[in-house]
């Protein structure tokens, strides 16, 4: 009687087993096939440091950046993590590791901006940013405000940023039309940190600190 109950019970610990190596396995299996990360590279690789000659070619856009974030939208709705796919992505399209690191931390701050602002609880939005088109804010007190893309260091300064996926958030219309060329703590971080990446070039970062200069000089 005992030698039957402890055999069953190592046939059911080892089902148990099996089917937790099982589980493993397939979640495995299911990060490594996310879709996403090659549907989003053709998109993101454009948008790249050493793109270079496709950025004249018009493949960078506004339009391609709210394609971006439908698509880390997306994925996220699948069940994959929006950052992970987005990181992905970017190694796939020739980015370096810290490249790589910074469009995904930027794609996914974006995302949870989009996120407060209820973009995604009108199904229109992920419908036209698909298009490439701009979503209109659903949040409260931010009704029918259209979301456009803004930059965090001017391109009046920093030219070469105007499509770096880092340097682009989305922000509220009016924000962006009211935003100036001031350049705060904040801004500095970054810059010093994109110059490091090589997003940013020695020239732009010379006329940063001449700006930064000239404000304090006031």
């Amino acid at each position: 009687m005992s030698s039957r109950f402890f055999g069953t019970l190592l046939i059911i610990g080892a089902l148990v087993g099996c089917y937790f190596v099982y589980q493993d396995y397939w979640a495995k299996e299911f990060k490594d096939r996310n879709p996403w990360t090659t549907r989003l590279a053709p998109l993101i690789k454009p948008h790249l440091r050493h793109a270079g000659d496709v950025r004249d070619a018009g493949m960078a856009s506004d339009a391609s950046f709210m394609m971006i974030l439908q698509m880390a939208w997306q994925a996220g709705e699948d069940g994959y993590s929006p950052q992970a796919a987005v990181r992905g992505a970017a190694i796939q399209a020739g980015a370096p590791i810290a490249e790589a690191d910074a469009i995904a931390d930027a794609v996914n701050d974006n995302l949870l901006f989009a996120k407060k602002m209820e973009v995604f609880a009108d199904l229109k939005n992920p419908v036209n940013m698909e298009r490439g088109e701009s979503p209109i804010a659903v949040a409260k007190d931010w009704v029918d405000e259209p979301l456009v893309v803004g930059h965090r260091l001017p391109l009046s300064l920093a030219p070469e940023l105007a499509h770096a996926l880092p340097n682009l958030r989305l922000v509220p219309r009016f924000a962006r039309d009211m935003a100036t060329d001031q350049i705060g703590k904040d801004e500095m971080a970054l810059a010093k940190r994109w110059l490091q990446l090589k997003l940013l070039k020695p020239e732009s970062m010379a006329r940063l600190l001449e700006k930064v200069k000239e404000e304090r000089s006031f």
